[in-house]
């Protein structure tokens, strides 16, 4: 059948390539090109050092709830542990969570949920972009995110925070 190889003269598979109709003309709209832009925000972020500040959004703006506080927590879990040779070895981590509102032609449209993490004094943390269309919904998961990673809950604000053990503990960054 189209597309599956056949036996070539020394054994190996042949591959076939599918025939596809007309390329579809590029979209030039002012949309499409902003899409395409910001395809690989996640991906860079990968590449360059951590800040705190950076939304990762390229045009984004950080959501602010209606105490004022901004959806930004940097959290860290220390971890100490001894080394083969006897010296201490620090394997503390850190996660961050942000709630990005988009810029530009997506403005008031479309919110991002971006974490980060990795081990701290990492040059190239991982980063995760998930994309929602109701801003409800990425609430919804920037606090269950923030209740995972804590066992707090991010709507009763930093001054009510309690550390538990095994979980990571909120960094004021101002």
């Amino acid at each position: 059948s189209e597309g599956e190889g056949e036996e070539g003269e020394e054994g190996g598979k042949k591959k076939r390539r599918r025939q596809s109709g007309p390329r579809k003309p590029k979209d030039t709209s002012g949309w499409a090109q902003e899409y395409r832009d910001r395809f690989g925000y996640a991906k860079d972020a990968r590449s360059r050092e951590y800040d705190h500040k950076d939304l990762v959004v390229p045009g984004g703006t950080m959501m602010l709830g209606v105490n004022g506080l901004e959806f930004n927590a940097y959290l860290k879990l220390e971890r100490i542990e001894e080394g083969e040779e006897g010296e201490e070895e620090d394997l503390s981590k850190f996660f961050s969570i942000k709630l990005v509102e988009a810029g530009g032609m997506m403005k008031g449209e479309k919110w991002h949920v971006v974490t980060q993490w990795g081990k701290i004094g990492t040059q190239k943390p991982g980063c995760n972009v998930d994309d929602y269309n109701d801003l409800r919904a990425a609430k919804a998961k920037f606090n269950d995110e923030f209740y995972k990673k804590t066992k707090n809950s991010w709507s009763t604000g930093p001054d009510t925070f309690r550390a538990h053990p095994d979980k990571y503990s909120l960094v004021d960054m101002d």
